[in-house]
C-alpha cells in the first residue's frame, strides 16, 4: 500500500471508566512481580531502609502522576509523554522519550515473562522448574496469550485485568495480614521506625541508587495515560487513574516490605536467586495457602505483561499517527480497532529477546545488565514529562496556591529528582549497564532522524495528531480547552 494512502484510524473510544484506569495503573506497576523480583536488590542497595526508600521514593513519584493528570487534561493522547515532551520542550526530547518507554517495555517483557513460567511449572509441576527449556516454552506461551489478548480488543483486556488484579491485590492483602499475625509470635526483624530514617543512607549516591531501584518498582502505572483515548472522560479519567493507582501501589509496597523484613532472616533477604514473595508464602503460611503468594506472583506477571504491551503498541500507535516511525503502525484493524501490526513486531522482537536469552548463558548475562539498566530509561522520561508539566503551567501560581503546588511545584521537584537519579547512576552503575541503558536511549536518534528526514514528520515542527475533543464536566477553563482543540 503507498505510504499517502495510509490513514490512522480511531482507537474504541469510551470504553474504560475511572474504576477501570485506577485497576490498570495498580497491574501496570505489578505489585507482587517487583517485590518479589526487586527486594533483594533493594535490601543490598539500602538494607533494612527499604520501607523508608519506597516512601521517599514515591514522593518524587507522585509529583510524577501529577504531571501525567495535569497534561492529559491539556492534551489528552495516547503518546502520553512522547506527545507532551515533545510539545512542551523540543521534539527531538518527545520522540527520545517515546523511544526510551518502547526500549524499556521489550526489555521488561523478555524479562517479566520468567516469573510466570516458574510460577506456572511450581504449581502445576514442581519437577520441571530447573529447566530451562520447560520455563522458557511456558513463560513463552504467557507472552503469546497476553499478546493476542491485547491484539483482539480493548474489551476483553480490560475484562481479563479487572479479573487478574483483583484477585493479586486480595492475596497481597492476605499475604500482608498472615505477615503480621505470625512476626506477632515470631520476628526475624523487630519493626523499628528507622527503617524509614534519611540519616542511614550514609551517602546521596546511596539514597539515589535506592530510588533508581525503586523507579522500577512504581514503573508503570501510567499506561492508564496510554489508554486515555480509549477511556470515558478521557481528560479527567486516566490521570486520576495514575493518581490514584500511585497512592494505592506505594501503600501496598511499604506495607509488604515491611512484613517481608519482619518475617524474613538476613540470609534470604541476599540471596540473589531468591523469589521473596513465594518464599514469603511459605514462611508464614502452611501448604496449600501458601500457595496464595505464587499464585499473586503468576498473576502479577501475566497482568503486568498486558499492561506493558499495551503501554507499548499505543505509545507505537501515536508514533506511527504522527509518522514518527512508519505510517503503518498508525493502521487499526478493522474489527478490533487495535495497532495490530505494533503488536506483532513488539511481539516478534520480544520473543525473539526472551528465547535466545534464556537459551544462551552470554546472552542471558548481557540481557541481565539491560534488565538493570531499565531505571535510566524509565527515569529519563519520566522526569522530562514531569519538567514538561512545570513548563507548561509556569503560570499556575498567579491563579492559586493550590495549583502553583499541585501543576508546578510538585511536578517539577518530580522530574529534577528523577533526572538527577538519572544523571548520577549514568556514572555508579557498571559500564556494561550504563553503555545499555544510555546507549539505547541514543541509539533512537536513527529512527529520529529517518522520521524527520525521510517520512517529514509534522511532529518536528511541533504539530501532533489531535484526537477529537470531547466536553466533560469541570472548571470553565476546561471547557474552554476542550473547545480550543475541537477548533484545531
Amino acid at each position: 500500500m503507498p505510504e499517502e494512502h495510509l490513514e490512522p484510524g480511531q482507537l474504541k473510544h469510551n470504553v474504560l471508566n475511572r474504576f477501570d484506569s485506577v485497576l490498570i495503573a495498580v497491574a501496570g506497576s505489578a505489585p507482587a512481580y517487583s517485590l518479589s523480583a526487586s527486594t533483594v536488590a533493594l535490601v543490598a542497595a539500602v538494607g533494612l531502609l527499604a520501607p523508608g526508600a519506597i516512601l521517599y521514593g514515591a514522593i518524587p513519584m507522585f509529583g510524577i502522576a501529577l504531571a501525567f493528570l495535569y497534561l492529559n487534561q491539556a492534551m489528552p493522547n495516547s503518546g502520553a509523554s512522547y506527545v507532551w515532551v515533545g510539545r512542551i520542550l523540543h521534539p527531538w526530547l518527545g520522540f527520545l522519550s517515546g523511544w526510551s518507554l518502547l526500549v524499556s517495555a521489550v526489555l521488561f517483557m523478555m524479562a517479566g515473562a520468567i516469573p510466570a513460567g516458574t510460577a506456572t511449572l511450581e504449581l502445576l509441576s514442581p519437577d520441571k522448574t530447573d529447566s530451562v527449556v520447560w520455563v522458557t516454552v511456558v513463560s513463552a506461551f504467557w507472552f503469546l496469550v497476553m499478546n493476542a489478548l491485547v491484539m483482539v480488543g480493548i474489551h476483553i483486556t480490560n475484562v481479563v485485568q479487572r479479573i487478574l488484579t483483583s484477585i493479586e491485590v486480595i492475596g497481597l492483602i492476605v499475604l500482608a495480614v498472615g505477615g503480621l499475625i505470625h512476626a506477632s509470635h515470631q520476628v526475624a526483624h523487630p519493626f523499628s521506625w528507622s527503617w524509614f530514617s534519611l540519616g542511614g543512607y550514609g551517602s546521596l549516591s546511596t539514597f539515589l541508587g535506592g530510588l533508581l531501584i525503586t523507579c522500577f518498582y512504581f514503573w508503570g502505572w501510567d499506561v492508564s495515560l496510554n489508554l486515555t483515548e480509549e477511556t470515558r472522560a478521557k481528560r479527567v479519567a486516566p490521570g486520576l487513574g495514575g493518581v490514584f493507582g500511585t497512592l494505592i501501589i506505594v501503600a501496598l509496597f511499604i506495607l509488604l516490605q515491611v512484613v517481608i523484613q519482619l518475617n524474613l532472616g538476613d540470609k534470604p533477604l541476599a540471596d540473589e536467586a531468591a523469589n521473596i514473595i513465594p518464599l514469603l508464602g511459605e514462611t508464614i503460611l502452611p501448604k496449600p495457602w501458601s500457595y496464595i503468594a505464587l499464585i499473586a506472583v503468576m498473576i502479577s506477571t501475566v497482568a503486568t505483561l498486558e499492561t506493558t504491551l499495551i503501554q507499548a503498541t499505543r505509545t507505537l500507535f501515536a508514533m506511527g499517527r504522527d509518522k514518527t516511525v512508519h505510517p503503518r503502525f498508525a493502521v487499526l484493524h478493522a474489527n478490533w480497532q487495535t495497532p495490530v501490526l505494533s503488536n506483532i513486531v513488539i511481539g516478534v522482537l520480544g520473543i525473539i529477546l526472551f528465547v535466545v536469552s534464556n537459551l544462551s548463558a552470554s546472552v542471558s548475562d548481557l540481557m541481565t545488565s539491560a534488565i538493570s539498566a531499565i531505571g535510566l530509561q524509565i527515569a529519563f522520561y519520566y522526569g522530562l514529562t514531569g519538567i514538561s508539566c512545570a513548563w507548561h503551567y509556569r503560570k499556575s501560581f498567579a491563579e492559586s496556591f493550590t495549583a502553583g503546588i499541585f501543576r508546578l511545584a510538585w511536578p517539577l521537584v518530580g522530574g529534577l529528582v528523577l533526572l538527577a537519579i538519572f544523571v548520577m547512576n549514568v556514572f555508579t552503575l557498571s559500564f556494561q549497564e550504563t553503555a545499555i541503558g544510555l546507549g539505547l536511549i541514543l541509539v533512537g536518534i536513527i529512527p529520529l532522524l529517518v522520521a524527520k528526514f525521510k517520512y517529514h514528520s509534522p511532529y518536528f515542527e511541533g504539530h501532533v495528531f489531535e484526537p477529537d475533543a470531547e466536553e466533560w464536566s469541570g472548571t470553565k477553563e476546561a471547557t474552554v480547552a476542550a473547545e480550543t482543540v475541537k477548533r484545531g
